[in-house]
């Protein structure tokens, strides 16, 4: 975006997301055929929000982004990717939570700044 780091670089625009009602469709029995029909249209759903984000993004990025949509919590998706991709630098953005809602539901930058072996770059929000 705005740093400069990318260069003549590629990048990988990642965003991991969980089905959250999946869970509950293979404890009340669903087959496999439904669960996996729930779980892509989750997917076309985050890919249509991730679409709209980057068309309103896109004087800033340019072709040499890719995406990569993965299903799973954010620092078990994260790690997959690091290690398939071996990137030499990961770009996070932080959350303005502090205090008590920060202890309470962690910091997926915190963690992976303590446990991914890969230079990591956390950026805050932009102020308004």
């Amino acid at each position: 975006m705005a740093t400069g780091l990318i260069g003549d670089n590629r990048a990988t625009l990642l965003h991991a997301f969980v089905p959250v009602g999946k869970g509950k469709l293979f404890i009340g029995g669903a087959d496999q055929d439904s669960i996996d029909s729930y779980v892509a249209n989750e997917r076309d759903d985050v890919m249509r929000e991730l679409a709209a984000f980057l068309a309103a993004s896109a004087d800033r990025l340019d072709g040499r982004w890719s995406v990569r949509v993965e299903e799973g919590g954010p620092m078990e998706v994260i790690s997959r990717v690091i290690s398939e991709i071996r990137p030499d630098l990961l770009v996070m953005g932080t959350n303005a939570r502090s205090g008590l809602l920060k202890v309470l539901i962690g910091s997926v930058t915190e963690e992976a700044l303590r446990s991914l072996d890969v230079d990591i770059l956390a950026m805050s929000p932009a102020k308004r």
